[in-house]
């Protein structure tokens, strides 16, 4: 049996409600944990995609960092008109470029006119052989070049460099009957 209830107590009774429960907590801002977790996570893909990027760029084609070296050459030879000092520089340039390139190791044994020729079978067209600026490279070592247009040179380089850019290994030379650039050094010693 219930106990009696007086009136204050019913009017008491009457002013309560019903247990509600809470709102539910929002997504944000989250909580300091998923702040450390999500700058953890940032860091550790920003380092390792920069040591990624570094990486692939120290490994990449040396014909690529030869072409920022030409430029710094360019610029050297701008400033000082030195053109005897720009040919040696740009033929130890692309001998360096050539050799680290080469898979076979052949550009190290050549000079002269097998060196343009050389040079011809990676280019996008016979470039060296042909221009008389060009054939200072052939000459550099024995005689001091007297009429050479070192800009030219300069050009052709940077055509050789930018087409060689994208590769980390030269491919094996064409075959005598499919050379773009008609010189024979397939049959040259390896």
């Amino acid at each position: 049996m219930r106990p009696p209830v007086d009136s204050t107590a019913a009017a008491i009774l009457a002013q309560l409600r019903d247990i509600h429960t809470p709102e539910a907590l929002g997504w944000w801002p989250p909580a300091f944990g998923w702040w450390l977790i999500f700058f953890v996570v940032a860091g550790t893909i920003g380092f390792v995609s920069y040591r990624a990027a570094k990486h692939w760029r120290q490994v990449r084609c040396p014909a690529w960092h030869a072409l920022n070296e030409l430029d710094d050459l360019w610029d050297d030879y701008d400033n000082n008109k030195d053109a005897l000092h720009a040919l040696r520089n740009l033929s130890s340039l692309m001998r360096r470029t050539a050799i680290s390139l080469d898979t076979g190791r052949r550009a190290a044994l050549l000079s002269g006119d097998a060196w343009l020729e050389w040079l011809d079978l990676y280019a996008p067209q016979k470039m060296f052989a042909v221009s008389d600026s060009g054939r200072a490279f052939a000459d550099i070592a024995y005689k001091k070049p007297d009429n050479t247009d070192v800009e030219e040179l300069f050009e052709l380089c940077a055509v050789w460099l930018e087409h060689n850019s994208d590769k980390r290994m030269l491919d094996a030379p064409p075959s005598p009957d499919n050379n773009p650039a008609g010189n024979n050094l397939t049959n040259r010693p390896q």
